[in-house]
Formats: C-alpha cells, sequence, structure tokens
C-alpha cells in the first residue's frame, strides 16, 4: 500500500514520514520525492527553482514507487543540496507500506500509485520559520537568499500547485506529528504499538 504525505515547505513531511515508518517497523519503507531533483550546474544553483514540479524527476519516482508497491526493491537516488548533484543511488525496499514524501506527493504521476493521502496543514509563518532553519543548517545558504527564495520561488509555487493538492487528501491535519501517526494507523487497520510500548513501560516501572 502506497501512503503519500504532502504539505507546504516546512509542513514537516519529512518528520511525518519517518515518524510512520519506524512505528511500521520493518514493514515500512519510505521515499523522499527531494532525492529526485535533477543536478543543477554550481553557476545555476543561485537562480535554480527548486520548488517546481520540473525541478524534480517524478516520472522515474513514480516508477521506483510502482517498483516497490510490487514488491521490489527500488534503487533510490541520494540528492546533495549543498552541490546539487546526484550520489550514489541506495537500495530501499521491499515493505509492506510505501511511505511517499514530497511536495508533489499527492500530484501526477506519483499520485496514480497513490492509496491513503496525507496532506499536513501548517500556518505559512510556522513554515517559513522551519524551511528558514534548515536551509541555514543544512544547506548552507545564508537568510537573505532564503527569504528571497520563499517570496519569488516557494510561496507562488504552493499557492498554484502545492495547496490544490490538499484537495485529493485523504487526511487534511493539523495536529500533532505523533497523534497523526496513530490516525494513519487507525486508517491502515495497525495496532499503535507505541502506546503498547509505553503501556508495558509504565507497568515494569
Amino acid at each position: 500500500m502506497v501512503i503519500g504525505i504532502a504539505g507546504g515547505s516546512g509542513s514537516g513531511k519529512t518528520t511525518l514520514a519517518r515518524a510512520l515508518v519506524s512505528a511500521l517497523g520493518d514493514r515500512g519503507a519510505m521515499i523522499s520525492l527531494d532525492r529526485y531533483h535533477h543536478p543543477v550546474a554550481a553557476d545555476e544553483a543561485s537562480t535554480a527553482n527548486f520548488d517546481r514540479p520540473e525541478a524534480l524527476d517524478l516520472s522515474a519516482a513514480a516508477a521506483d514507487v510502482a517498483r516497490l508497491a510490487t514488491g521490489d526493491v527500488a534503487m533510490v537516488p541520494v540528492y546533495d543540496f549543498a552541490t546539487h548533484r546526484r550520489l550514489a543511488p541506495q537500495g530501499v525496499g521491499p515493505a509492506s507500506y510505501v511511505v511517499v514524501e514530497g511536495l508533489f506527493a499527492l500530484c501526477e504521476p506519483i499520485l496514480t500509485h497513490v492509496e491513503l493521502g496525507v496532506y499536513l496543514e501548517v500556518p505559512d509563518d510556522l513554515r517559513l520559520l522551519r524551511r528558514l532553519r534548515r536551509d541555514l543548517v543544512e544547506r548552507g545558504r545564508n537568510v537573505t537568499e532564503v527569504l528571497d527564495r520563499y517570496e519569488q520561488m516557494v510561496r507562488p509555487n504552493h499557492i498554484a500547485v502545492v495547496a490544490p493538492s490538499a484537495a485529493r487528501a485523504d487526511l487534511r491535519w493539523t495536529g500533532s506529528i505523533e497523534s497523526c501517526v496513530g490516525e494513519i494507523l487507525g486508517r491502515l487497520g495497525l495496532p499503535d504499538r507505541r502506546r503498547e510500548a509505553s503501556s508495558d513501560g509504565l507497568a515494569g516501572g
């Protein structure tokens, strides 16, 4: 089963996907659409728009999702945002539940394979703060660059492409990541082992 997790930049998609895969254990595998960005030349990186669908190889991503959905292993690319290059691919899967997260997880061609769609609805100011923190710490960008990108690229793309995809979600979520994991597990008809582990811990104390 393929679970698609979408939302604006900084909404917590990756955090939710990792938490869900952790709760699924060896039954879950994760694909981040960020891995499928096209390589960009060093002299073009400062002006490249990484937040539009054309910046990613979504066809390759959809093909990998399809492989995982049929029980095969997918060789998923690794993208280095510091150098804007692809590194050696990594094997993912097989797994019973494939969690796909990214801006376009509820857009075609990924949407074709999604059986449970989740959209994280987070206020714009909080998403901007999270993106600012991430890009400064993880991607080596400065404040001016991050804010300019948000105003000129991220926000317009969110309004035009990402936000409308919320209408395709089976679950639109505004609460915490932990409670969202529980809700998804419930919709999948799976027990929440996190609660059982917590209860065992309390009983043992």
